[in-house]
C-alpha cells in the first residue's frame, strides 16, 4: 500500500533486481521517473527493509516452468504467486493471502 501511495507503483509489480532495478521495466507511465535508476534503487532498498524483519522471510529466486501460452500462462503465473504469498493467520492453521491479511481483498 505504501509503495503505491508514494510512487504509484502497483502492489503486484515485480521488483526484480535484474529488470526493475537496472531500468528495464516501466512501472509507471511517467518516462522521467522510469529513466532514473536512483528512484528504482530507493524503492528496492525500502522494499527489502520492509521484508527483512519479517519472521521467516527469505530472499531468493524461484522458477517454475509452464507450457501455457497467452491467458492460460497469465492464470498459471497468478496461481504461482498466490501460492507463494499465502501466509499463516496468527493463532490459526489457516492461511490467507497478503491482501486478505491487509483487509484489501
Amino acid at each position: 500500500m505504501k509503495l503505491y501511495q508514494e510512487t504509484g507503483i502497483s502492489a503486484d509489480f515485480e521488483i526484480h533486481a535484474t529488470r526493475f532495478v537496472n531500468g528495464r521495466d516501466r512501472p509507471l507511465t511517467d518516462p522521467k521517473w522510469n529513466r532514473l535508476k536512483g528512484n528504482r534503487q530507493v524503492v528496492a532498498q525500502e522494499e527489502l527493509a520492509v521484508l527483512a524483519p519479517m519472521p521467516g522471510a527469505r530472499m531468493g529466486a524461484a522458477l517454475r516452468r509452464a507450457d501455457e501460452k497467452g491467458p492460460a500462462y497469465s492464470q498459471e503465473r497468478a496461481a504461482v504467486y498466490e501460492a507463494t504469498l499465502l501466509v499463516p493467520i496468527e493463532g490459526s492453521r489457516s492461511k490467507k493471502s497478503l491482501t486478505e491479511r491487509a483487509g484489501t481483498s
